[in-house]
């Protein structure tokens, strides 16, 4: 997520420095933007990030 959202890498170069395929990267992003999603979701109904937040 670093290196693809962040730092602004291409599928092509994050694969790369990961050592990985470009497949995996896309899956991996996909995924983790998923789970960011939900997570998201989550606060506005008082879900998890609204609890970690709280500590």
């Amino acid at each position: 997520m670093i290196l693809r959202c962040i730092e602004e890498y291409s599928v092509k170069e994050t694969a790369e420095i990961l050592g990985v395929s470009e497949s995996k990267v896309k899956v991996n992003t996909h995924r983790a933007l998923k789970l960011v999603k939900e997570m998201m979701d989550d606060t506005e109904e008082g879900g998890f990030l609204n609890e970690w937040a709280r500590g």
